[in-house]
């Protein structure tokens, strides 16, 4: 028993440190923090024998995560599900050990390798427990990816992240793990593999290359963000036909999106859902009109309007996805442009997991919104030649999704526009730790992304992941800035994904063997005195 709760204790820290590594509602992190918690996780999975203590440790692992890392759960449960206390914290906490579902398949896998005497011991378990960590990472299911990759995001500021448009984030998540489970090895039997200069080798190539993208003609766009910061209660009652909270929603959108600017404007940008009624994209193409307040408000601005709002689902009545979550483009010729509809939806916000269930649960559960699945991954072909694509929300976190969006374009694409509603999150972590994940994807793919927000972070996201003028969460207000367009090429990582990594990775299991053959194994001492004691030491 002694064994068990110190067994807890370890890996529970090591989830909390692992969550610090990514923002705060500060947007303060701690940097070495995922790579301490993978340390202690490591250690505690070498030192577990019975199947049910690399189950716990996987289990405190996730709640140390969830309890630090994602605390505003139980706010969000009670302002987008209704739920009070204490059936919104008590949900949050069983959701906690769902989190990383990862990191059970990795101890099963350590837990079975360890059965046919493969442990930590052994030369080669670092490299294969990390390479495996980093493969489940990439296969797993997960609603709010966060890897263990994604927390060295700000090495970018000191010239880092280069390799990332050949392998991802997926790169540094091996290279943490790798780093961490040869600590964890050192520590438990004070062994150590020389083959660990590879890491180094292949951070001074992360900080020394030189990329060679960016650098054709560019071209500037004056961009106008529009965060209105509407709460929930505002937003909800104007979604329900509530006529005085529409006018207010209104009005406050054509009030922001009327003053004057400095600069001729190209493009106005909406949040997620911004406008409360529901919209029929197939009626205004067909028809080639507008309603009245978006002609006024286009033939006052002069400016394409691309915003988030609801869209008909044709041929559909009652309640279960007969609408969209989508992002509709207008141009300032008073003409409908195209409509992107939400493919990747949250479960449980909108939609259940339950597949042909689904219909039947609409009818009880209405705190869902049973939204319907968007088909095409729409591109959208500005006047001045420039093409973008759209991502709504969470979407932007799914490196795979937004690969596949990409992939299918037949057109070059030269940004994104990431539209998303973080209201129900309050003065919570979460807007930064969403901004901070959607920074990946500019990153991986080399491809600026505009991201509009209701309360916000708004802001754009350059192709190296940077930004600097924002309207930070819980201001209502304008922001007009410009995005450099430049000449854009698909990265080896969007044509071919994981591939390069698994290359990469092979090459560096023939290269530590070269490395161990020549040298062996460097330090051979008598084990250390355990972290944690086996039961036997009690």
């Amino acid at each position: 028993m002694m064994k068990l709760i110190a067994l807890l204790f370890v890996t529970f820290l090591g989830g909390m440190l692992y969550a610090s590594s990514f923002p705060f509602s500060n947007g303060q992190f701690f940097l070495l923090g995922s790579t301490l918690g993978f340390l202690l996780l490591g250690l505690a999975l070498n030192h577990s024998l019975k199947k049910r203590e690399f189950l716990l440790s996987a289990a405190s692992f996730n709640l140390g995560f969830g309890v630090l890392g994602f605390y505003w759960i139980a706010h969000t449960l009670k302002e987008f599900g209704g739920l009070s206390f204490p059936q919104n914290h008590l949900l949050a906490f069983f959701f906690n050990f769902l989190l990383a579902p990862q990191v059970y398949f990795f101890a099963l896998a350590w837990y079975f390798a360890k059965k046919k005497s493969f442990s930590l011991g052994h030369h080669l378990a670092p490299l294969v427990f990390a390479f495996l960590y980093t493969l489940l990472e990439n296969f797993t299911p997960q609603q709010f990816p966060a890897h263990l990759g994604h927390t060295l995001l700000e090495l970018g500021k000191f010239g880092g992240l280069k390799l990332s448009v050949f392998f991802g984030a997926g790169l540094y998540s091996f290279l943490i793990a790798w780093i961490a489970l040869e600590l964890a090895r050192l520590f438990s039997y004070r062994r150590f593999n020389l083959s660990l200069v590879l890491v180094l080798i292949i951070f001074s190539l992360d900080f020394s290359y030189s990329t060679g993208l960016n650098k054709g003609q560019h071209q500037d766009l004056n961009i106008r963000f529009v965060q209105p910061n509407i709460g929930n209660f505002l937003k909800i009652n104007s979604e329900s036909g509530g006529k005085d909270s529409i006018r207010e929603v209104y009005d406050t959108y054509y009030s922001l999106s009327t003053v004057e600017s400095q600069k001729k404007l190209d493009l106005i940008v909406w949040p997620e859902t911004a406008w409360p009624t529901l919209q029929n994209s197939e009626i205004m193409e067909k028809e080639k009109t507008l309603q009245p307040f978006m002609k006024n408000l286009l033939t006052k601005t002069e400016t394409d309007l691309f915003f988030g709002g609801y869209d008909q689902v044709p041929n559909t009545f009652g309640y279960f996805e007969n609408e969209y979550n989508a992002a509709f483009y207008l141009k300032k010729n008073l003409t409908f442009a195209g409509v992107y509809h939400k493919m990747q939806l949250i479960p449980f916000g909108e939609t259940l997991p339950f597949g042909p269930l689904n219909a039947k649960l609409s009818e009880l559960i209405r705190n869902v919104s049973f939204f319907a699945k968007g088909k095409n991954y729409t591109l959208f072909e500005m006047d001045n030649g420039h093409n973008f694509i759209s991502a709504i929300c969470y979407e932007i976190l799914f490196s795979d999704f937004i690969r596949e969006y990409l992939n299918a374009q037949k057109k070059d694409v030269h940004f994104l526009i990431n539209l998303t509603n973080d209201s129900w999150y309050g003065e919570t972590s979460e807007p930064w730790q969403h901004l901070f994940l959607a920074r990946w994807r500019a990153v991986e793919f080399n491809l600026p992304i505009i991201r509009s927000t209701n309360t916000g972070i708004s802001t754009i996201i350059q192709a190296n992941g940077e930004f600097k003028q924002y309207l930070t969460t819980g201001n209502t207000g304008i922001l007009d800035t410009t995005l450099i367009v430049t000449e854009r090429k698909p990265t080896l990582f969007q044509v071919y994904g994981i591939l390069p990594l698994i290359g990469l990775v092979i090459i560096c299991f023939l290269l530590h063997f070269i490395l161990n053959k020549m040298s062996e194994i460097v330090f051979v001492t008598k084990p250390v005195k355990k972290l944690i004691p086996d039961n036997d030491d009690f």
